[in-house]
């Protein structure tokens, strides 16, 4: 029996295949770094990961093969949609949120929420070597194996002290680095309809702006949008009434607008430890922060009705062993050493120290691994 600590997007892929697992997570919710913050009604803010390359190639068995996330996902019943992200037409998401992915494919499986792991240990006897995990609610479980989809500072402390900690520890250490990310989402609950309607019109919804505090803008609310039809709802209003504005008031029923911000490393730095309060409120910080950025970009939006933070201790790796972008090369050495450690081990650590940061990446990577 196999015990998978984490339900994120490595979690996802191993219950994607259908295999016997127990699932454990810390939080109350599945989705970790694919993770969405809800606001009133429909609305929501991808918080970790918000968009999806289609495809991924990978390089084994002395060929290259394409494999496409969005195929995969709709075998399972999930649908994706293609989106502009700063004119790439190639990216993908899921309307109702990336969390939803999670629970849609962890739906029926064995799931244990608010599950800390504290640490692993090894038992062995005369028949049987297998591991046992201790919580820190005081339960226990027994495993023949464990994969642990958690950033490696975390991972490395669960594992059993001794040989296999250190084997571990040692050829993980060069991936071991970790960027911090602050994130702010604004949710606008009734703009008025001639703001709503510019914003909704803009040629791209999200914005990339490397060497920025805001380095990552999106506005999520526009996933929800069927955009060609508020277009054409537009056209026919001005030939109905050419006399009044496209953008009249009465036009727009739901004019709800929700915005994410995902701020630099520099920033996040400088700011992680003034982001929430102690009850995982948003800081008088957070708020100043988050308007001041909003209004460089946006000018002249008013305060949002509510914001909602997060910060990423963790957010992603730093120095991926297969790189970042390209070919995933599952014949390279390093990655040979890799699995005969979680053979020899009994445990594999896994996430984007391995893949690198984007969805398709990790998921189609993490599959491709277990398949071997």
């Amino acid at each position: 029996m196999k015990a998978i600590i984490g339900t994120g997007i490595s979690a996802c892929a191993h219950a994607s295949l259908n295999l016997e697992a127990d699932f454990y997570d810390k939080a109350r919710f599945p989705g970790g770094r694919m993770s969405s913050k809800p606001f009133e009604g429909k609305f929501f803010a991808d918080i970790g990961a918000t968009y999806f390359k289609n495809s991924v190639e990978i390089q084994k068995d002395g060929r290259i093969y394409k494999r496409s996330l969005v195929d995969w996902l709709k075998s399972k019943g999930i649908q994706a949609k293609t989106y502009s992200l700063d004119g790439n037409s190639s990216m993908s998401f899921c309307e109702t949120g990336m969390q939803s992915i999670a629970e849609r494919l962890l739906s029926n499986k064995t799931v244990h929420f608010r599950k800390e792991l504290k640490k692993i240990y090894k038992t062995e006897n005369d028949k049987t070597s297998k591991f046992q995990l201790e919580f820190t609610d005081g339960s226990q479980g027994f495993y023949d194996e464990v994969v642990i989809t958690a950033p490696l500072p975390q991972a490395i402390e669960l594992l059993p002290e001794g040989e296999i900690q250190n084997i571990w520890k040692e050829f993980t250490s060069p991936y071991n680095h970790y960027r911090k990310t602050l994130v702010a989402c604004g949710y606008w609950k009734n703009l008025n309809s001639k703001t709503y309607l510019e914003l909704l019109n803009l040629e791209n919804k999200s914005f990339l702006r490397k060497g920025n505090d805001a380095e990552y803008i999106s506005i999520e609310s526009s996933k929800l949008i069927n955009i060609d039809n508020v277009s054409q709802q537009n056209r026919e209003f001005s030939i109905r009434n050419q006399k009044a504005s496209p953008f009249d008031s009465e036009q727009i029923k739901d004019s709800g607008i929700v915005i994410m911000i995902q701020f630099s490393e520099k920033f996040s730095e400088s700011y992680f430890g003034r982001w929430k309060s102690s009850s995982g409120e948003p800081t008088d910080t957070c708020y100043e922060q988050f308007n001041l950025q909003i209004n460089k970009f946006f000018t002249g939006l008013p305060s949002p009705d509510r914001v909602r933070s997060h910060q990423w201790k963790y957010a992603q790796a730093e120095n991926s062993m297969l790189g970042k972008t390209g070919i995933l090369n599952l014949e390279h050495k390093n990655f040979k050493d890799y699995q005969a450690i979680v053979k020899n081990s009994g445990i594999a650590l896994t996430g984007d120290w391995i893949y690198g940061p984007r969805i398709e990446r990790i998921f189609m990577g993490e599959i491709e691994r277990i398949s071997i």
